[in-house]
């Protein structure tokens, strides 16, 4: 761990727990009126350990600015990027927040200091009282100051501090769409290159037959089903498993060049972790891999009947109202036709939920390739569970609904689909949970009541006098 990343790691975490800890023993040697010299002690490593919000919060910005300065002597304007205006909004936030931080902290030592070595310079009490309330000040503010996991930019590291705001309606190719919404700005310049290096990569033959966008995309979403197969199961699909299988897309020689990134800036070890991070933000896609899997392996024969696949992922149980919950609903066209349409309703207590109603009318495409009679191994030589997997990823169509409940508690949800000039319908209801996990009651109620107590500080003066 660098000097950069240690210093936003503890500006994140470990520092809020010690000024806060700090901020209560000093205020109960204040109202004790004893060990003046131990409170001047407690009171400076107060201040040291705020600098380091100030550090990080210059630092950040310093990243960002000089990331962005490096795309634009590249020629690439990201500053047109979708959400770079929210981003930088954020980090500059976050930079003045921390500066409040270590001012609050500094005058209220200084000021401590002047008053307790001077009585006469403030009536006696109010100075530490005045003091203290500045120390409550911080950690207020202290608690509301939000830092990316990774300080230093490198793809990935913004991801759960950067929120995309805008989300695609339609996913047509599951994995790929999801990945590009929530990558933010910085990133997105990367996974560009990234996306060009694997068409540039790619074997001649692989999907030769089709047109150049589908190439790519096809591709690239086999690679990120195999990054989330890496990452989420190891045991089946090990590393030996992924070099075998992006032989298969890249060919021997270029393997090595398309996993170390020094084409595309992106190594395989990043994009694994990008997805893990995506997944913690948003895991209904991936539930919806794991679910395809579970069928191909338990269930082939009974799934590769079917005439038409439906299934619905959400995000189940969340812990903020702020945030927007995703809902997906899934088709796979089991049939060569091309004329295929469903309409599916989303309808809710429109008390509870918001929006309470949506609707939309999706084409599905055709099945390109059928399904091998006898179920496949799971990985192997030709065709398999994982490739099966893989195309259906690219041929299966989804509605990406994103809901935001008004109130903690349980929410009901249902989902109606009919196909289009058929008498086929499907339908679901399911319960969403949004509870309060402790982060949300440390983000609510932590700032809440360090503010009042530094209102109610000046209170105590008559005690501390």
């Amino acid at each position: 761990m660098g000097l950069i990343s240690y210093i936003n790691k503890i500006s994140r975490v470990t520092n809020k727990l010690w000024m806060s800890v700090l901020a209560l023993t000093i205020a109960a040697l204040i109202l004790t009126k004893s060990f003046t010299g131990i409170i001047i002690g407690l009171w400076s490593l107060f201040f040291v350990l705020s600098l380091f919000f100030s550090i990080n919060g210059f630092l950040l910005n310093y990243s960002f600015k000089k990331a962005v300065e490096d795309f634009e002597s590249k020629g690439k304007p990201v500053r047109g990027l979708q959400g770079f205006d929210e981003l930088e909004a954020a980090l500059k936030g976050s930079a003045g927040q921390s500066y409040l931080i270590t001012a609050a902290s500094l005058i209220s030592f200084l000021m401590y200091l002047l008053t307790s070595s001077n009585e006469d310079l403030i009536p006696s009490g109010l100075g530490p009282t005045l003091s203290l309330a500045m120390v409550f000040v911080a950690v207020s503010v202290m608690f509301l100051v939000e830092y990316p996991r990774d300080p230093s930019f490198t793809p990935g590291g913004l991801i759960g501090y950067y929120e995309p705001d805008v989300f695609p309606l339609l996913l047509d190719n599951l994995l790929s769409d999801v990945f590009l919404t929530y990558v933010d700005p910085a990133t997105f310049m990367k996974v560009d290159e990234w996306s060009n290096s694997i068409l540039e990569l790619l074997k001649p033959e692989f999907e030769a037959d089709e047109i150049t966008t589908t190439r790519l995309e096809r591709a690239r979403e086999k690679v990120l089903l195999l990054a989330y197969l890496n990452y989420s199961n190891p045991r089946a699909f090990g590393d030996d498993v992924i070099e075998r299988e992006l032989k298969e897309l890249f060919g021997e020689q270029n393997v090595n060049t398309f996993k170390s990134g020094k084409v595309s800036g992106l190594t395989w070890e990043e994009v694994r972790d990008i997805i893990s991070r995506i997944e913690e933000k948003a895991p209904e896609p991936f539930r919806l891999v794991d679910r395809l899997m579970i069928n191909l392996v338990d269930n082939y024969a009974k799934f590769t009947s079917q005439d038409l696949y439906f299934t619905v992922s959400a995000k189940a149980n969340q812990g903020s109202v702020t945030e927007s919950s995703g809902i997906i609903v899934f088709f796979i066209n089991m049939t060569d036709r091309d004329d295929r349409s469903v309409n599916i309703r989303l309808t809710t207590d429109r008390n509870t939920i918001h929006p309470a109603r949506q609707e939309v009318t999706m084409k599905l495409d055709k099945m390109t390739n059928p399904f091998p009679k006898e179920q496949p191994v799971l990985v192997g030589e030709g065709e398999d569970i994982l490739s099966i997997l893989a195309a259906l990823l690219q041929v299966g169509d989804a509605v990406w609904f994103r809901v935001q409940p008004t109130g903690f508690g349980y929410r009901v949800v249902s989902i109606q689909a009919e196909e289009v000039d058929s008498n086929l319908a499907f339908g679901t209801t399911f319960e969403m949970r949004f509870t309060k996990k402790l982060s949300w009651y440390v983000k609510a109620y932590a700032p809440k009541l360090s503010a009042a107590g530094s209102l109610l500080i000046p209170f105590l003066t008559p005690l501390i006098a």
